[in-house]
């Protein structure tokens, strides 16, 4: 029976998601299938505006109304705007499940395989390393060779190597030092560790151009820049070849396929209940069972062992427009909290000031929701690395993962006007002492309304 017919019975209705191009069967020859097909498939983006909204908003709770859903991004609470896919079988159904339940939507993308199409460029673009267009996405092949010339080419620049994948290719980036050389304290940059948010890689070759040819402020002299292009080797390679959409390792444990690198470092390991599932943020069977992410884990404290202070960590996303720091695992405030909240502001108005783009700041757990197993807890706890941060670059949901390659470039500046503002502020010592904030509103004790969100009150 065909995919088709078999995804137009109800009873398999929710089985047959995007999943289905995910289960990677392979035929008797062990080959790989071709690439997956997404016409049809439609992005809904909606903006929930209750805490029954946000909890309607579920794998589990669209599960139960027969609906697969792919999230583009998390529920993340009231006001946050929430991009989900779904095959074109199930769109009505999905439709009539948000209005159910008393959301507004939109139509983001009304045919994902043709914006797969628009924003994939040719084979002789993607795969050019001598001719390196940075207004383009480029192969993981490219990436590489450009990392390898510009290494040769550039007295700035080394080459380094942060391990093997799963599958036998070399995670490398770049090391770049604007000092001749002078011992500095480290900024590194994980990019791309997300292999379908191809935004991220592209921005994060930017920079390190822009810091190779000095087109930076004095304040980028003061620290070694590695910078990391994509940290999920396996995992993007896999989105030119064969699933544009595919988020996680490549990896199997027997039981799932794939593990969310940014679920698997050793840190509150799978913590989370929807985390021990199959699926986009699957944690794995165990922390650093990934070893794309214990490579980052053994490069970073190999500098640390070396002498080198790593003074800042940056994991690099998209999308959502936001800048973040530690906790995901919880809502607490670490005791670095407003050192990290000092710069992470410094940063964000750094970023804004370059094309007006609006970024939210604050830790994982109070901006989006509880995550654990993540890269910048590990680093701030385990590592003790202060200024540890996770980002979300362009954009809110319009483009999604699909962002084109008009923006590549602006994102890329306000990115890097973003790390130059928090290089400074790093620079600038520790935050002054924060007053204590106004006492809060009983009535926000009740009602978490746009204005207590707004004071802060509804977070406490």
């Amino acid at each position: 029976m065909s995919r088709v017919a078999v995804c137009s019975l109800a009873i398999l209705a929710q089985w047959c998601g995007v999943d289905a191009f995910r289960s990677r069967h392979k035929s008797k020859d062990n080959k790989v299938p071709s690439m997956a097909n997404y016409s049809g498939y439609v992005v809904l983006r909606t903006t929930p505006q209750t805490d029954s909204h946000v909890a309607s908003l579920s794998e589990v709770a669209f599960a139960e109304a027969g609906i697969k859903v792919d999230f583009w991004n998390e529920p993340g609470g009231v006001d946050f705007d929430v991009s989900m896919m779904f095959p074109g079988s199930q769109v009505s159904a999905a439709k009539a499940y948000l209005a159910s339940a008393g959301m507004n939507f939109v139509t983001a993308i009304s045919d994902v395989q043709r914006q797969i199409q628009e924003t994939t460029p040719s084979a002789d673009i993607a795969s050019a390393a001598s001719s390196f267009d940075f207004g383009e996405y480029h192969t993981f092949a490219a990436i590489s060779s450009w990392i390898d010339n510009t290494a040769a080419s550039s007295s700035a620049a080394s080459r380094i190597t942060i391990g093997k994948t799963n599958e036998g290719r070399t995670v490398t980036g770049l090391k770049i030092n604007l000092a001749g050389g002078a011992k500095k304290p480290v900024i590194f940059l994980l990019c791309g560790i997300h292999s379908r948010e191809w935004v991220t890689p592209a921005a994060c070759l930017v920079v390190a151009d822009k810091l190779i040819n000095g087109q930076v402020g004095s304040v980028a002299n003061e620290f070694e820049w590695h910078i990391v292009p994509s940290g999920n080797a396996d995992g993007y390679e896999y989105t030119w070849t064969t699933d544009r959409m595919w988020r996680t390792t490549r990896s199997s444990d027997g039981r799932c396929d794939g593990v969310d690198p940014n679920r698997n470092w050793d840190i509150k390991h799978c913590q989370e209940r929807n985390e021990r599932n199959c699926g986009q943020t699957y944690c794995g069977p165990s922390p650093f069972s990934e070893v794309e992410v214990e490579n980052v884990a053994n490069y970073l404290k190999g500098l640390q062992s070396s002498g080198l202070e790593v003074k800042a960590f940056l994991d690099v996303h998209a999308f959502s427009q936001f800048w973040m720091w530690p906790y995901g695992y919880t809502k607490e405030y670490s005791a670095a909290e407003n050192d990290m909240a000092y710069c992470g502001n410094a940063a964000v108005a750094a970023l804004e000031a370059v094309h007006g783009t609006q970024f939210r700041a604050g830790t994982i757990a109070r901006v989006i929701y509880q995550a654990s197993g993540s890269s910048v807890d590990y680093v701030y706890d385990v590592l003790g690395i202060k200024y540890a941060y996770a980002l979300e670059l362009r954009d809110t949901g319009r483009h999604g993962f699909f962002l084109p390659k008009e923006q590549i470039i602006p994102a890329a500046e306000e990115f890097l006007a973003g790390l130059e503002g928090m290089a400074q502020c790093i620079l600038s010592g520790p935050a002054p002492p924060t007053p204590a904030p106004a006492p809060c509103d009983p009535f926000c004790d009740l009602f978490c309304t746009s204005q207590c969100r707004r004071t802060g009150c509804c977070s406490r």
